[in-house]
């Protein structure tokens, strides 16, 4: 026959407690680690978008150093005043 202990009620409440903090502890671990996840991804998303434009930028930069060129050739060297639309002669 097995032996039996009653525990006391301040016992049982305190097992409870400890019981239901263990729970909303692992329920707020998870949540934390799903927000952990989501901001990893949201990072990958603005590294991407970072990498995207900076590789936009290096197109821009390209083009225009072709367009300065050809306008160098076409009328020599000079500064260009984009608001009165002219090139100044060096």
């Amino acid at each position: 026959m097995e032996k039996t202990i009653k525990l006391e009620e301040q016992e049982l409440k305190g097992l409870k407690e400890l019981r239901e903090n263990y729970e909303q502890n692992i329920i707020d671990l998870g949540k934390a680690k799903q927000q952990e996840l989501d901001l990893e991804l949201r990072m990958e998303n603005v590294q991407e978008r970072i990498d995207s434009l900076t590789d936009k930028y290096k197109e821009l930069v390209h083009s225009e150093k072709l367009q300065l060129q050809s306008l160098e050739k076409r009328y020599g060297t000079g500064r260009i005043d984009l608001v009165k639309k002219i090139i100044i002669k060096d």
